[in-house]
């Protein structure tokens, strides 16, 4: 633990002098979070809204990415990136001499070498991960977007086929890139969508990767969220809202009246077991449609009257009032006006340049700033 502890500050300190890790990577770094990372994504497609631009975007799955980095690779990549000497020895006795044999009911293999990956559960395997892809290719026109082994491309255009093209020129690089470092990416667990509030151009061409073909989908998860096509958050909301009435069936039993738990450990149940969950990313898409946001608070004030054993004539307000709670709708608000400040003033520039805007009312297309406008 002693060495552990020692290495992971001798890594971080390193990381910050040498900045080889890239701004695109939000994971395994302070003041990073996948909230900020949706939040930079979902302002680059809606800001191509408003320039009456497609955005062509391909979320690819890294298989077994802790388990395939190739020792020899990553310490090449730390050589090169002027790593001390010394400690890149120290990470080389790490890795290697390290052995494994597999037990398949009764029978056992022989002990052979590990040539790749980091070990699991350690604070150093991130940050030696994150030094393994911080070299991935970025293309001209195109924008990447990591947290761990999440790796998001994008490219923008007016002709929809122009945007493709440049994905598919992007997952070209890509699969150099992989083939050189030991790097296997499932295209059938990938996914590619075109982000628009145009009109839906049929028949795009193809992207593969590997000579296999990527899917075009009308939305996808992405760090925990359900992006659609049209970015309306309506699928989101809707998953959000039925995991959140299981969320609330659970906790019944807790809630209802008649039993021992007092009315504050209720009060507490709800805050920091549902609310988070109707909450999360809400900076993202806390610009939403009305109609969906309602949905979703409508959940909490059901079990806060639950909490509360409340009579029917009695208003959500009267018993927001006298519990002195803050419901999901004024969270989503106050969420949304300390992330804008943090992005505002972070060390990240793709984040500062991400929110550096000031909503216009003459926007057809709302943005995520724009809640913060909103009168409610």
């Amino acid at each position: 633990p002693l060495l552990y502890s020692h290495s992971y500050r001798i890594i971080s300190l390193n990381i910050s002098r040498i900045k080889i890790i890239p701004d695109e990577q939000f994971a395994f770094r302070p003041n990073h979070s996948t909230e900020l990372q949706i939040l930079r994504l979902t302002e680059h497609i809606t800001a191509a809204f408003n320039r009456g631009q497609y955005t062509g975007a391909v979320f690819l799955d890294v298989a077994k990415a802790f388990d395939t980095v190739w020792h020899e690779g990553l310490l090449m990549k730390m050589l090169t990136n002027q790593y001390p000497i010394s400690f890149t020895k120290l990470i080389k006795s790490y890795l290697h001499h390290r052995k494994f044999r597999i037990q398949i009911q009764d029978s056992l293999s022989t002990t052979r070498p590990m040539e790749a990956g980091v070990p699991q559960g350690t604070v150093l395997s991130p940050h030696l991960y994150t030094i393994y892809n911080s070299d991935i290719p970025h293309p001209p026109n195109t924008n990447i977007y990591l947290y761990a082994d999440d790796l998001t491309i994008t490219s923008q255009s007016v002709d929809p086929r122009y945007s493709v093209s440049l994905l598919q020129n992007s997952l070209d690089q890509l699969e150099t890139w992989c083939n050189r470092w030991k790097v296997k990416i499932n295209p059938n667990k990938s996914s590619a969508i075109l982000f628009t509030k145009r009109k839906i151009p049929q028949n795009l061409d193809r992207l593969t990767l590997s000579q296999e073909p990527i899917s075009w989908n009308r939305q996808t998860r992405y760090l925990g969220v359900t992006m659609d096509q049209r970015l309306t958050w309506k699928p989101h909301i809707v998953e959000t809202v039925a995991r959140a009435k299981t969320t609330r069936a659970r906790l019944y039993p807790l809630l209802k009246g008649g039993n021992t738990l007092s009315l504050r450990n209720k009060r507490t149940l709800i805050k920091v077991v549902l609310q988070p969950q109707l909450t999360y990313a809400s900076t993202a898409w806390g610009h939403a449609a009305k109609s969906h946001l309602k949905s979703l608070q409508a959940v909490e004030n059901i079990a806060l009257r639950t909490a509360t054993d409340a009579p029917w004539y009695v208003r959500n307000t009267d018993i927001l009032r006298d519990l002195q709670y803050t419901n999901a709708t004024q969270t989503i608000r106050q969420n949304a006006e300390k992330r804008f400040d943090v992005a505002a003033r972070h060390d990240n520039p793709l984040l500062r340049q991400a929110v550096d805007y000031v909503p216009d009312v003459t926007d057809k297309h709302k943005r995520p700033r724009h809640q913060l406008f909103d009168p409610g």
